[in-house]
């Protein structure tokens, strides 16, 4: 191999005299340690300041403005801009490194080694480049390395208004932003907009990319009866983690997404989602024209479904709680898709 660099040819010179002067180990011990040294000549400071992979990434789902939308279909004119948004990771191993990435200036190339002021890492011991804004409920400020630390049961808690129309200049914990944790970590995604109030608040679990997909089905629609009218708004919300993603709502092309790009789509019972590349899904169900009456539900893609599920509540604590079960599939001559049911703590459901 033909060596450029004038100082690499001088220390292979000095290797191969060093080879022929001292022989055997002593030798190799000083290659070893003359290639190590060589690193940063090789590869520049970067590969060796970059921090630990990470091993799980995650999408801030419903983006603001989109939220809005809904927020003002359901209740308007209560609900109005900003949203009150709220992220909360959930820590699950001492040591644990994050990297938050927002999507205001564009995602990073390698978040390990990033080029972005605006990216954030936490957990490190470095606070130079970041620390959590809030851990357990306490705000940390003024920052230190020894505040820089993550353990086992952590809760980072990232909270603010988010006015709109977002203008992308002013960097904010929101929908869009990509967080990627060098151990499994679990995240909740909440907002409520000004006016409403957290009377009209929701949540969902925000799944890691690998538990994406390219089906979905709505179990509800803006089509299934209720007798509080709660599917009478109905809309997914589809999040893509790759360009030039293709999403088809049963069958009819709704257009093209690029990473961390969202659309949303009023939909019907058993109405299906398909994609060319994995997405992630957010049901939005309410009543329309009420006060409070909303949910979110995060779907799982059509071939994670099961037969058997538990239900953590039920009609035993202190209010009723309906569950409500769809079969994607006809069976002989049944017209019957979906059901609510009122069970009880720990039911199993199969």
């Amino acid at each position: 191999m033909q060596i450029n660099n004038p100082l690499l040819r001088r220390m292979k010179t000095t290797i191969a005299a060093a080879v022929h002067l001292m022989g055997g180990q002593r030798a190799r011990q000083l290659l070893i340690v003359l290639a190590v040294l060589s690193l940063p000549l090789l590869f520049g400071p970067a590969a060796l300041a970059a921090g630990p992979a990470p091993v799980q990434t995650f999408y801030v789902p419903l983006p603001e403005g989109q939220l809005l939308d809904t927020f003002e279909t359901i209740n308007d004119p209560d609900a109005h801009s900003p949203i009150n948004t709220l992220i909360s990771i959930a820590i699950g191993a001492d040591g644990t490194v994050v990297y938050y990435d927002h999507w205001e200036d564009g995602y990073e190339s390698d978040v390990t080694s990033p080029a972005q002021s605006s990216t954030r890492i936490w957990g490190d011991g470095d606070a130079s480049n970041g620390c959590v804004p809030n851990k357990n409920g306490i705000d940390i400020s003024p920052c230190t390395d020894s505040d820089d630390e993550l353990a086992n049961g952590d809760a980072i808690v990232l909270r603010n208004d988010v006015p709109l129309p977002r203008d992308p200049n002013n960097i904010l914990y929101d929908g869009r932003d990509r967080i990627e944790p060098t151990f499994p970590v679990a995240i909740t995604r909440a907002a409520y907009p000004a006016g409403a109030g957290s009377l009209l608040a929701g949540a969902v679990e925000v799944f890691n990319i690998d538990a994406w997909g390219t089906q979905f089905i709505a179990p509800v629609g803006e089509d299934t009866s209720s007798d509080t009218d709660a599917f009478e708004y109905s809309a997914l919300h589809v999040m893509a983690r790759e360009n030039d993603t293709e999403v088809f709502l049963n069958s009819s092309s709704q257009g093209n997404l690029d990473r961390g790009e969202s659309l949303v789509l009023r939909v019907d019972e058993g109405d299906e989602l398909t994609s060319t590349k994995p997405v992630q899904v957010d049901l939005t169900t309410g009543d329309i024209d009420s006060t409070y009456e909303m949910r979110w539900y995060t779907l799982a893609p059509l071939p994670d479904w099961g037969n058997d599920y538990y239900t953590p509540v039920g009609d035993e604590t202190t209010g009723p709680t309906t569950v409500w079960l769809y079969n994607p599939i006809l069976v002989g001559d049944t017209t019957i898709r979906s059901i609510a049911v009122a069970p009880n703590p720990g039911t199993a459901l199969g």
